[in-house]
């Protein structure tokens, strides 16, 4: 009677370096998406945010949209100026959302307001833009392209004063 022998130890550490090599081709480019993808989401979640507190402070001054597209220049001061420092010492609202810890965004980041008053109650609209290096490079492309090398979001919100 011949029993055959169950491999060695040496056999089955040699198999589960193989497959674990195997295995990795597939997991870490998984990871480095799972990553890039996560750090869009989580900047857009921050600028949707800032684009609602934009449009807060925009409407708390209860000044009217009369000349669009523009907004009235206190609404654009208060909302869309370009934020200074970090922590935000000057600035709008929805710039220094952006630009505070820990996002701090900067230059990166664009806010605009518009007025439309082609519905019956006049509505102010904030936009804000941001470009951003993608925590991996290789990813850039299947999101969507800002300027030079990288990656832009855009949130915008609409509402009434």
């Amino acid at each position: 009677m011949n029993r055959r022998q169950a491999p060695t130890r040496d056999d089955a550490r040699g198999v589960a370096v193989l497959e674990l090599t195997l295995s990795l081709v597939f997991l870490v480019p998984l990871l480095m998406a799972t990553l890039s993808f996560g750090y869009y989401f989580y900047v857009g979640s921050n600028a949707e945010e800032a684009a609602r507190q934009g449009l807060r402070d925009a409407a708390s001054l209860g000044l009217t949209c009369t000349a669009p597209p523009a907004c009235p220049a206190a609404v654009t001061a208060k909302v869309a100026a370009p934020a200074v420092g970090s922590p935000c010492t000057s600035g709008g609202a929805a710039a220094c959302y952006m630009n505070s810890d820990p996002l701090v965004m900067g230059a990166n980041t664009t806010v605009t307001c518009e007025c439309d008053t082609a519905v019956i109650n006049p509505m102010y609209t904030i936009k804000v833009q941001v470009d951003f290096p993608a925590s991996v490079g290789y990813f850039r492309y299947l999101m969507p392209p800002g300027s030079g090398t990288n990656v832009r979001y855009t949130a915008k919100t609409s509402g009434t004063n």
